[in-house]
């Protein structure tokens, strides 16, 4: 697997953007690509920990292995003054996170037009959109916003945003024990013909023993890796 790393600055915004891109050796021909979020990572971590982009390598080797490229987003910097710190956690929380949603939209689509000056050998059009918790939760925000970009999700406990299609969109949810979904995520089935939800090709998955913080490196156990992969081997070749 081939590592490249980038600090983009988006001077509109006066902001960094670090990115991590993984591709198979000798890639040559335009892949396609996966385009990942990491967890949400506040101030105090981020001056004492290693950015959590860096930390879903399980993946980024997983995908590498079956031909995809993978870049992996850092959407939290050092600075940032309206994190989840500051959010009310008993009020809904997709409309108390929008903020950050908005911020991670504005990050994908701003590394999406820094990757198409590298000359790597990415296909930046029919994307799969993935993350975990936080990053998945603006992958959600981002397929409501830009359909066209996008062709499936792969979510790991992204529990908060909503998620609303507005055409047809599959996708593979994974779940842990230790958190729930919050209520109205997923469109719920209230009516019978209730269109945002016939848009979707759902597939939720919930590993035993799987925690929220079991989907990330030196977390993950062997057992967990295994479930996932199977799951993702499925799912890839149920949207190829």
């Amino acid at each position: 697997m081939k590592t490249l790393h980038f600090d983009f600055y988006d001077e509109s915004r006066k902001r960094q953007v670090p990115v991590s891109v993984y591709l198979p050796e000798n890639a040559s021909n335009p892949l396609p690509t996966i385009v990942f979020g990491p967890g949400y990572q506040g101030q105090e971590d981020l001056q004492k920990e290693e950015l959590v982009y860096k930390r879903y390598t399980y993946l980024a080797e997983y995908f590498t292995a079956k031909g995809y490229a993978f870049v992996s987003i850092q959407h939290d910097v050092f600075g940032d003054v309206d994190g989840l710190e500051k959010v009310d956690p008993n009020t809904i929380q997709d409309e108390a996170r929008r903020h950050l949603y908005i911020r991670g939209e504005a990050n994908i689509l701003f590394t999406l037009a820094q990757l198409e000056q590298q000359n790597l050998p990415l296909r930046l059009d029919n994307l799969i959109l993935s993350g975990h918790s936080n990053g998945g939760d603006i992958a959600k925000y981002f397929v409501n916003q830009h359909p066209e970009l996008v062709r499936s999700l792969i979510l790991f406990d992204a529990r908060r945003a909503r998620l609303r299609p507005v055409s047809p969109l599959s996708v593979l949810m994974f779940e842990a024990d230790d958190t729930t979904t919050d209520a109205g995520v997923i469109a719920e089935p209230f009516q019978e013909n209730n269109a945002i939800r016939a848009n979707l090709d759902l597939t939720v998955i919930k590993p035993s023993g799987a925690l929220h913080a079991s989907y990330i490196d030196g977390e993950i156990t062997e057992p967990l890796k295994k479930k996932i992969f199977t799951a993702l081997d499925w799912f890839l070749g149920s949207v190829a």
